[in-house]
């Protein structure tokens, strides 16, 4: 009896631990299956994330595509319209350059044509000025020439030498000038009534400065005046040679007439007088 209650006891705790094990298994089991299907779901959940992932990034890079084809198109309108402004603002520029130019043009012009109308007075007025002053010039030319050609005329003449041996005796000799044609006139009017007898003529030279010559020759034979007292009356002892050396000096081309005295009417009056004093 006892033995048979200890098979029982057996039994029980086997059984018991077979139930036990059996709920283990059970719990185990639901365990695994609610794993599994939670695994299902979330793998189901993971693929409709992934499926709306790969639809979203597609979805993404559509609209990035879009977008960068909207920014290109934008950007190639920004460029056509920033081209087509500054294609206008430089036709601007260049129309006012344009109408400056013109503007400029026609101002260098007006001012151009002032200029060269006020260039055109000037010249006209120096003109005016240059021919007036060319005028005073030939005019003062003209006066001068005159001047010159009176100055030469007054001082052009002759010089001669002449002598009187019958009025003032041997070795006396006037040296003057005259401004006739010819000396020889200027001896006749010595030869007046002023004079017992006629004068000759020794040395003649026609000059255009006849008066410094003579007063040249005065002033050489100064010390030999006839008339110390008169320098004046230009009458000098001295001999005829010395005289025709210092003129052939100042004047190479003077003209000696003769040497010595002719004085034939004196010559003539002393044989007369000879004669009556014989008789």
């Amino acid at each position: 009896m006892q033995y048979i209650e200890q098979i029982e006891i057996w039994l029980y705790r086997q059984f018991h631990g077979i139930e036990n094990w059996l709920l283990a298994l059970s719990a185990v089991s639901v365990v695994t299956i609610v794993l599994a299907v939670v695994a299902l779901v979330m793998v189901s959940r993971l693929g409709r994330v992934q499926r709306s992932f790969t639809m979203f990034e597609a979805k993404t890079n559509a609209e990035i595509v879009s977008i960068r084809e909207e920014h290109n198109k934008e950007l190639s309108r920004i460029q056509d319209h920033h081209t087509s402004v500054v294609s206008d603002l430089e036709k601007e520029h260049t129309k006012r350059l344009e109408e400056r130019g013109v503007q400029h043009k026609s101002e260098t012009d007006e001012m151009s044509k002032k200029h060269r109308n006020e260039i055109d007075e000037m010249h006209k007025k120096h003109k005016s000025e240059t021919d007036e002053m060319h005028k005073k010039i030939d005019s003062i030319h003209e006066a001068r020439k005159t001047a010159e050609a009176k100055a030469r005329e007054l001082r052009a003449g002759w010089v001669y030498v002449a002598s009187n041996i019958g009025s003032f005796g041997h070795d006396v000799y006037k040296i003057g000038m005259t401004k006739r044609d010819d000396p020889d006139m200027r001896i006749a009017e010595l030869s007046d009534a002023s004079v017992p007898f006629p004068f000759e003529l020794h040395a003649r030279v026609q000059s255009e400065d006849a008066y410094s010559l003579e007063t040249e020759l005065h002033r050489y034979f100064a010390d030999r005046s006839f008339n110390m007292a008169n320098s004046r009356r230009k009458f000098f002892k001295v001999p005829f040679s010395q005289i025709k050396n210092k003129l052939l000096e100042l004047a190479p081309d003077a003209e000696i007439v003769r040497e010595e005295p002719e004085a034939p009417e004196y010559k003539m009056s002393q044989s007369l007088m000879r004669e009556k004093q014989q008789t």
